[in-house]
């Protein structure tokens, strides 16, 4: 009995020291995402946003927020899984969900479901996967493998765009939709592959991988292939998730990286509360919408057009043998709808996608789906590659699941990792 109580006070310590501040940070960055919520309604109101309170909504956020944070003290205790990635999901998915259905007393109650269930699916699933008993701390590819894969992609895209760069897009202005516009209907669909393999897979793994082997020049090479393919086609997420690999790198243990990223979106998000006149304003303001906001809107969009009116995969691969009722594309047709410009392209997260196709049942569906996914990609992947798994969390959180596994480079990704000649393991 008495070694019962000590285990157990051991338990609690061990929760407070190590675990308990994290927990802490996320009610931090729930209270102050509820509060900050008003500049993105204030900017963007236009298209869509709304600052519509409710008390039951408001109630249903609170309640349903605490007993996130019990399950997700209960998954330390039960078992010590793969808690960071089930924070970045209550970061990215959940926490932004509830705010937002806190101030849109339209929204559903069924919506809110969804995202609650993510983490739930999620941390349930990851007690399944056992930690394993030697880390693996580092992957190895044959000598050249690398190289020869982004020169295969590389080399046609630059003999179809050239070097024309555009500068001025370091600056994040106003032409960069134009760029993107232009450059993208000259892109087939090797193109579009080779752009986002290259941007979401190869290009970050090739840039960590040299930093590890101390191969410093293709390390350079392959951040100037990086800044060549966001000069060329302006895509914003995939040059900023380099940071985020970079970072990763550096930190080299995931879990102390969760604690600063959260530390540094909580730093923004002050910005925004304590004045608008900030240099730093536009990239807090930047975050709050196009990162947390907008893909949980443009969710909430499907979820009232598809409500009874299911595609069952018609729009996906599958189409040739399953008749689509629309002309257009169900981004464009959101875009359109929602936003007065099919192309918007409003493309939608895996919740989004899975309502569309299959309703609350799909939900489950691609709920599991997802949490295995992740889960056995974790389980692979070395902690200074983890801001690749987070550009594939990204994925998922704005783009429909069969866009990740194949357009994003998921699939090869996994293929990549199974195929590496050799997998060190940390024994000591």
């Amino acid at each position: 009995m008495q070694r019962g109580k000590k285990f157990m006070v051991l338990n609690i310590k061990k929760i407070f020291n190590s675990d308990f501040k994290n927990v802490l940070l996320l009610i931090v960055y729930f209270f102050l995402l509820l509060n900050s919520y008003y500049f993105v309604y204030d900017i963007y109101a236009h298209i869509g946003f709304d600052f519509d309170f409710s008390s039951n909504n408001s109630l249903i956020s609170y309640i349903s927020f605490f007993l996130i944070i019990l399950f997700r003290i209960l998954i330390y205790f039960l078992k010590k899984s793969d808690y960071t990635t089930l924070d970045f999901i209550l970061v990215l998915f959940t926490i932004p969900a509830l705010v937002f259905f806190y101030y849109n007393a339209e929204v559903p109650f069924y919506f809110i479901i969804s995202y609650i269930l993510l983490p739930i699916i999620f941390g349930l699933i990851s007690l399944g996967f056992s930690k394993p008993k030697f880390p693996i701390i580092d992957i190895n590819f044959s000598k050249g493998f690398l190289l020869s894969i982004t020169l295969i992609f590389i080399i046609p895209v630059v003999l179809i765009y050239g070097i024309n760069l555009d500068f001025s897009l370091f600056s994040l202005g106003g032409n960069i939709y134009d760029v993107r516009l232009e450059s993208f209907e000259k892109s087939g669909r090797f193109i579009g592959y080779s752009i986002s393999w290259l941007s979401n897979v190869i290009l970050p793994i090739s840039l960590i991988y040299y930093l590890r082997k101390k191969e410093y020049l293709l390390a350079f090479i392959s951040l100037i292939i990086i800044i060549y393919l966001f000069l060329t086609f302006a895509q914003k997420s995939n040059f900023f998730a380099i940071f985020l690999v970079l970072f990763f790198y550096f930190v080299k243990n995931k879990r102390k990286g969760f604690n600063y990223v959260i530390l540094s979106i909580i730093v923004l998000i002050l910005s925004l509360l304590i004045s608008t006149e900030i240099w730093i304003f536009p990239i807090a303001l930047f975050l709050l919408y196009r990162i947390l906001f907008i893909p949980i809107e443009i969710t909430s969009f499907y979820f009232d057009f598809y409500e009874n009116n299911h595609t069952y995969l018609s729009q996906s691969i599958f189409n040739p043998f399953l008749e689509y009722n629309y002309s257009e594309t169900p981004s464009n047709l959101i875009g359109e709808l929602y936003f007065g410009n099919s192309l918007v392209s409003a493309n939608t997260g895996i919740i989004g996608d899975a309502f569309m196709n299959f309703g609350y049942v799909g939900i489950i569906i691609y709920l599991v789906i997802f949490s295995f996914l992740i889960l056995k990609l974790a389980s692979k992947i070395p902690n200074i590659y983890y801001g690749l798994l987070l550009i594939q969390l990204f994925s998922f959180q704005n783009s429909p699941m069969t866009t990740v596994l194949v357009t994003h480079g998921f699939l090869f990704f996994w293929i990549l990792l199974n195929i590496s000649n050799k997998v060190v393991k940390n024994s000591s």
